[in-house]
């Protein structure tokens, strides 16, 4: 049962480049403190300024995550 969703802020390196290591890190400290899920892109208003291949990225690295952790959904806003 998902109880707890945080919506995570996105680490930029610059206006349009997402820092994906720095985003994996906060992932896993959520995932650490036991979060039952992470809304990517899901605030902070940065969402419709990356372009959609960074997005990807940054969900193709996140996405593993879930699975390895035992984090029971990952959340994109795609």
């Amino acid at each position: 049962m998902i109880k707890y969703v945080a919506p995570v802020l996105t680490a930029l390196h610059n206006a349009r480049e997402i820092d994906i290591e720095s985003c994996l890190k906060l992932y896993d400290c959520l995932i650490e403190n036991r979060i039952d899920g992470i809304a990517v892109f899901g605030t902070s208003g940065e969402f419709p300024h990356i372009p959609l291949a960074e997005k990807k990225k940054l969900i193709k690295a996140a996405f593993p995550r879930s699975e390895k952790t035992g984090i029971e959904k990952l959340y994109e806003r795609l």
